[in-house]
């Protein structure tokens, strides 16, 4: 029989024999979508408009906080540049608060309030910096009488280990349910700082490197986190616990000194002896993706982990909110600091950036430390791709967070049509070089599926617009029969595509 006969029949009963995998859950999809069932954007349309004639740099937060409830009380600041000459600036906070102070460059002005929507009149002009400063309190918005779907902010105990936490989670609308701020994809601020507040038997986590731990003499802790990185609005996080911090070491090539991953634990001694392990795994992790997808982008500060009584995690810039430990969740949330933090998606209809790319971080994690694992991680993913027939990977509904979030479609199919891509390349060395062009070029910016077709394209030579249109835009999944005979020393293989939908 023809070598290359039999090596394309073997990999056809391969094929065929996946769709009967199991269907597999994903567990990031699962933490977005648990209390994000609505819209959350109370924005019109015409009120996104304003909100894009000025550019965000810097947000400060200056926050209260505790463990036992989701009030909160602080100061933020919202450094702007104006894109044009401005009569107002336009911003976000929940509707609930109450507002004591407002000012505009540290003097105190007047603003517009409808529910959610706050217009501060202003005389700038075009290419002149500013800032806001909000002080406010309240208790932000329960997910369960919370009409919008919140909440960006939760308070929950943890039944497994006893510890309870307060933590926000903002992706993909829920940001102003716990600050002000302008939700924009593509306007990331240059820089953040996080000081919180707590009760002395607490610690905050949050992004960025800790640059002091102050003891206020009053019972509290103020914990001050600054990151000098760009980032989305939706990856700016806080964590506050009865935490340990256990760190650990990572030394990827070309990092100039060894990276801390920070952890923040539950403060009860079976907590960190049940995960150290898979904690301690996490070095390997970035060791790993430091090598394909290029150095760990935050290299200069940390990574790290807040734990939360969540179902899984939240890639929030250099320090994922997770609630368990587990090597492919632990891979999946590391992998959102190349895409999804340091290249975000432009657009909540090309999720695909973050979350395939994610998703297939844990095959590919699994390929490189556990081979024959990553087998059967492939077939789960056809197998929950084929249950149902339509749909794309591509959001069509992208203010809606159940098709954003989507784990057929955003986090399987996704992953799945990368390894088609891998395939049709046809060399691994041009695969992760694009991976890494893409890295390159979109640095600590926004980037949408298109963008890594290109990238593809230019270094392989080949067209991959009908991939695309096929599986990225398109619905549905080729279905085969196929009919065999040897005659002789032939093979003779009939085979009908039956298309399960177009």
């Amino acid at each position: 029989m023809n070598s290359k006969i039999t090596l394309f029949f073997v990999a056809f009963l391969t094929l065929v024999s996946s769709a009967f995998s199991q269907k597999k859950e994903y567990s990031c999809a699962n933490v977005k979508l648990k209390n994000k069932k609505l819209k959350s954007n109370t924005l019109t349309v015409a009120q996104i408009a304003q909100t894009e004639r000025y550019d965000v740099h810097f947000y400060s937060l200056d926050l209260n906080m505790t463990n036992t409830s989701t009030d909160l009380s602080g100061t933020v600041e919202i450094h702007g540049t104006a894109r044009e000459d401005l009569d107002s600036v336009w911003f976000e906070l929940f509707q609930t608060y109450t507002i004591s102070d407002l000012s505009l460059n540290g003097s105190a002005v007047n603003y517009n309030r409808n529910l959610s929507a706050i217009k501060v009149p202003v005389n700038i002009l075009a290419n002149e910096s500013f800032v806001i400063s909000v002080t406010y309190n309240g208790t932000p918005p329960d997910a369960a009488t919370n009409p919008l779907g919140g909440s960006g902010m939760t308070n929950a105990f943890s039944p497994s280990w006893g510890n309870q936490v307060t933590y926000s989670l903002s992706e993909p609308f829920s940001a102003f349910e716990w600050f002000p701020c302008k939700q924009s994809l593509t306007d990331k601020a240059d820089s953040v700082y996080v000081n919180v507040t707590v009760p002395s038997t607490c610690k905050a986590g949050s992004n960025g490197l800790l640059v002091q731990e102050l003891d206020l003499g009053n019972g509290t802790t103020k914990f001050m986190w600054k990151h000098l990185f760009p980032i989305d609005y939706y990856l700016i996080s806080v964590a506050v616990a009865e935490y340990i911090d256990y760190t650990v070491y990572a030394n990827p090539v070309g990092a100039a000194n060894p990276i801390p991953i920070q952890n923040f634990i539950y403060n009860n001694p079976a907590t960190l002896t049940n995960f150290q392990t898979d904690i301690d795994e996490t070095v390997n992790f970035l060791e790993y993706f430091s090598e394909i997808y290029g150095l760990y982008p935050f290299e200069t500060e940390k990574y790290g982990h807040c734990m939360a009584p969540l179902s899984g995690g939240m890639e929030h810039q250099t320090m994922t909110t997770q609630g368990f430990f587990e090597k492919t969740i632990t891979a999946h949330e590391l992998a959102h600091q190349w895409f999804g933090d340091k290249v975000t998606c432009g657009s909540w209809a090309d999720i695909w950036v973050n979350e395939g790319f994610a998703a297939y971080s844990e095959y590919l994690m699994l390929e490189h430390m556990y081979p024959g694992q990553e087998v059967q991680d492939m077939s789960t993913r056809h197998n929950n791709v084929m249950s149902v027939a339509g749909g794309s990977i591509w959001v069509l509904d992208s203010l809606n967070a159940n098709t954003i979030f989507d784990s057929r479609l955003s986090y399987n199919k996704g992953a799945a049509f990368l390894h088609t891509l891998r395939y049709l390349l046809n060399d691994d060395t041009q695969f992760f070089q694009s991976l890494r062009n893409y890295q390159a070029n979109h640095a600590f910016d926004t980037g949408l599926g298109v963008d890594v077709e290109q990238e593809m394209e230019t270094i392989s030579g080949l067209d991959l617009a009908p991939a695309f249109e096929q599986w990225y835009f398109g619905e549905g999944y080729p279905t085969y029969s196929a009919k065999w005979n040897v005659v002789g020393s032939d093979l003779i293989v009939n085979i009908t595509d039956r298309r399960a939908h177009v």
